[in-house]
């Protein structure tokens, strides 16, 4: 999949709110072009998005003003949150302590002031997952299927919430079985001072086994009907679910605010990402030109059949930019090495008749002529060659190609 491919179905991943899939597109191009702006741009967007401000900032280090005007802007938004975010990341460092020392209540309430605290802004993943698994660990697991039908999409879609929500949903033991599952994963615990210095890098707290093996509540233990119609008989009962009912009804009012304030966090994603203003022919010369450092890399590097490629794309999406000439020159000289002659002259013929001004005035021209005579030459064609090697000495008598035209001439 080349790299306007992949950019364009990374947009429509994200259109559909699937970031995960989105970031792995997205971070394939930059393995390739580490400093191409609207891809850095886009995944920065990306983390902010999901609470990951620390990277989305040092991402956008490579995003240059003259292609995203508003990327300062947007960092100055993005740098006012970050006291925000260094207050939850201390209260979810004492959330994880807490449920070190097996105070799970106080760790439940504190993860609960997070996400209320968070609210206006997107929190990282691993906050909700120390939640969820603190939810577990104290056998609340209907608040754990409420916590995760409220949480945010990205979250809902990440590998490892997802393995979490299926082994409970398969009714796995929440107690032995959880230990067993959590005992290969790190809780996250977030360092303020190592997350200062460039991104979101969070330290571990692993808890130990004994943390987690609970007695796991018999099956039998379950209300039958029985008991739930002894229990509405019973007043001071009906009292306590009309309260249920109540926080149950508050709730469901809270859900769906914050559906609506992702909702809103998602459309503003999108919008920024509109933004950019990149017509398809912006969005062609972008690709062309970090299609044309990829390939030219692999050409000083001897990998002609990756430069071949690289160039050749780069030739294939736009003739409009202003290393268009350099691009079709090495997409040449590539050919001609790997002996893929027949294709070479195809893309003289083309470099020697295009109209853009980035062409017509190329230093390659001689060149490329010269080239062009020496393979009609070579497929005895010497009528072809003569007007083209008679050219170069008019126009480039200056240039070594001049010298080599007057030879080749003298020797036919």
């Amino acid at each position: 999949m080349d790299y306007l491919s992949k950019y364009n179905d990374a947009i429509s991943l994200i259109h559909n709110e699937q970031y995960g899939k989105a970031e792995v597109l997205l971070y394939s191009i930059l393995e390739a072009d580490p400093h191409h702006s609207f891809t850095n741009w886009t995944l920065g967007l990306l983390e902010a998005a999901t609470g990951k401000p620390y990277a989305a900032l040092k991402r956008w280090q490579h995003v240059s003003p003259s292609d995203v005007p508003y990327i300062e802007e947007e960092i100055e938004k993005l740098t006012q949150s970050l006291p925000t975010y260094e207050t939850l990341f201390a209260k979810n460092n004492e959330a994880l302590k807490k449920a070190a020392n097996k105070d799970f209540i106080e760790a439940k309430r504190l993860f609960v002031d997070i996400l209320l605290e968070g609210e206006a802004l997107p929190l990282p993943m691993e906050i909700y997952k120390s939640y969820f698994l603190t939810l577990l660990i104290n056998e609340e697991t209907a608040v754990f299927h409420d916590e995760y039908d409220k949480a945010p999409s990205y979250v809902k879609d990440a590998a490892e919430i997802t393995d979490i929500y299926w082994k409970i949903k398969n009714d796995e033991d929440v107690g032995d079985k959880l230990v067993k599952y959590q005992s290969k994963n790190k809780w996250m615990l977030v360092s303020a001072s190592t997350v200062a210095a460039a991104s979101i890098a969070f330290t571990v707290l692993l808890f130990t086994t004994d943390l987690f093996e609970r007695e796991s509540t018999p099956a039998s233990a379950s209300p039958t009907v029985e008991v739930v119609e002894t229990i509405i008989e019973d007043t001071e009962k009906i009292e306590t679910l009309e309260q249920q009912l109540t926080q149950l009804s508050e709730d469901i009012e809270m859900s769906a605010h914050l559906h609506d304030a992702e909702v809103q966090r998602n459309e503003q994603l999108l919008s920024l990402i509109d933004a950019a203003g990149l017509s398809e022919a912006e969005m062609k010369i972008n690709a062309a030109e970090s299609l044309f450092r990829i390939g030219y890399s692999a050409y000083q590097a001897g990998n002609d059949v990756e430069a071949i490629e690289s160039l050749g794309e780069s030739v294939q999406y736009s003739q409009q930019h202003y290393v268009s000439d350099d691009a079709h020159f090495f997409l040449i000289q590539a050919l001609l090495r790997e002996e893929e002659t027949t294709r070479a002259e195809q893309e003289m013929d083309s470099f020697l008749t295009a109209a853009d001004e980035y062409y017509i005035n190329s230093p390659y021209i001689d060149d490329v002529l010269l080239l062009r005579a020496q393979r009609y030459i070579l497929n005895d064609e010497m009528e072809e060659a003569f007007p083209l090697l008679t050219m170069i000495q008019e126009q480039y008598a200056e240039e070594w190609t001049a010298h080599e035209a007057e030879r080749l001439l003298k020797n036919q």
